[in-house]
């Protein structure tokens, strides 16, 4: 069978969002099975899985003896590695010489599998049992959901910040405690409110870019039925053409983050044009990532200053570059503020090119409340780079 570039970029997401530590061989594998005219695609770490009927393609002149007749299977890092050389355009044939897997892209060497088949027989079956509420998914909605990642938390003590909330109506949430981004999106509705992991945000956005919205399906009681108590799914099944996934969602409560998104303002301060690619460019010259701040000054004249510097205490700070001119500032008030440079990159990258401010020690709020908004945190202003 041959798998073009395309089908190998869904195929390489859905295998690249699977656990890199499968403590079984058969929960890192990818299996061939062949089911009349179709050849049928399946993986799965019991958390993430897939089953996706492809059309049988064979070369000309292949022989029956290294065509798919029997299930096959490979290691997945390995099938990864040579499905994501495959250039634009071209093609990667799978083919079988008795228990072992042999893959040929269109450009390149040939290359056999490094372990025999495991028997198909001996990984878990693909069930949608159980998954029986509907809804749909846009793919504006998961590409909001990628654009929101830097904001998901890695502290894996707050289980449930490790995702993003996708709310009913297709309100998408991430934070950190530190940060926060929340956004409308359109053509999403849900049963109810899930929170879907981090490392299955970009498979989900795949399969959803394959068409503008796709079925969803979950598992769990209705709501609606009885007393609501949290969030009663824990398991998601999406339909993209013939390929079906199934992804675990995290099961518990997301904290209201409404009540963190601060109301009142005095001061809009409104970015220039061109700023954020001064500014990256600036960024890139650190070579102390988690030490770099981004000190905002308000100066007279409606002119507002960002200075980069690299923080390593009270007494040592080192600027980075020269001062940008950042844009225009609407306060009477003039005072400066610091924030994690990255942290501050990210925000403006999702809610657009203004801040609201109330003073030096308050959260800054990006964007506006019917569209991509953002919740900042500050951070002290070193002594060393305040004047």
């Amino acid at each position: 069978m041959n798998l073009t570039h395309t089908q190998l970029q869904l195929l390489s997401t859905l295998l690249g969002g699977m656990n890199k530590k499968a403590s079984l061989a058969v929960l890192s594998h990818l299996f061939f099975t062949p089911a009349g005219e179709n050849i049928i695609l399946t993986a799965t770490d019991l958390e993430i899985d897939f089953f996706w009927p492809i059309p049988v393609s064979k070369s000309p002149g292949l022989h029956s003896s290294t065509s798919l007749t029997t299930p096959v299977s490979c290691p997945i890092a390995w099938f990864l590695k040579i499905a994501r050389s495959v250039p634009k355009g071209g093609h990667l044939e799978v083919r079988a010489e008795g228990p072992t897997v042999h893959l040929l892209p269109s450009k390149g060497p040939s290359v056999r599998s490094p372990e025999r088949s495991i028997k198909i027989q001996e990984a878990p079956p693909f069930s949608t049992t159980g998954l029986t509420r509907g809804g749909w998914i846009s793919s504006s909605t998961t590409a909001a959901m990628v654009k929101a990642m830097p904001f998901i938390s890695t502290d894996e003590t707050r289980y449930v910040l490790n995702g993003v909330l996708l709310q009913q109506d297709g309100h998408i949430v991430a934070t950190d405690g530190r940060r926060l981004a929340h956004s409308p999106t359109p053509d999403t509705r849900l049963p109810e409110d899930i929170i879907v992991p981090t490392r299955f945000v970009q498979p989900l956005a795949a399969l959803t870019a394959v068409q503008s919205r796709s079925n969803v399906w979950l598992n769990g009681k209705d709501p609606c039925a009885e007393a609501p108590h949290g969030q009663s799914a824990g398991m998601m099944l999406i339909q993209a053409g013939t390929l079906l996934a199934r992804m675990k969602v995290i099961e518990g409560n997301y904290p209201n983050w409404r009540q963190v998104v601060p109301q009142d303002f005095n001061t809009i301060v409104t970015f220039r044009e061109g700023f954020m690619d001064d500014y990256a460019a600036l960024l890139r010259t650190s070579t102390r990532a988690k030490e770099t701040k981004v000190k905002l000054s308000l100066l007279p004249g409606r002119k507002l200053q960002a200075t980069l510097y690299t923080d390593s205490g009270t007494t040592f700070s080192e600027t980075l570059g020269d001062p940008l001119d950042a844009g225009t500032h609407a306060s009477r008030e003039l005072y400066a503020m610091a924030f994690n440079a990255h942290f501050f990159r990210d925000t403006l990258n999702f809610s657009g090119l203004n801040l609201r401010l109330s003073d030096a020690s308050s959260p800054a709020i990006g964007g506006t409340p019917d569209s991509a908004q953002t919740v900042l945190m500050p951070m002290r202003v070193n002594a060393a780079v305040a004047a």
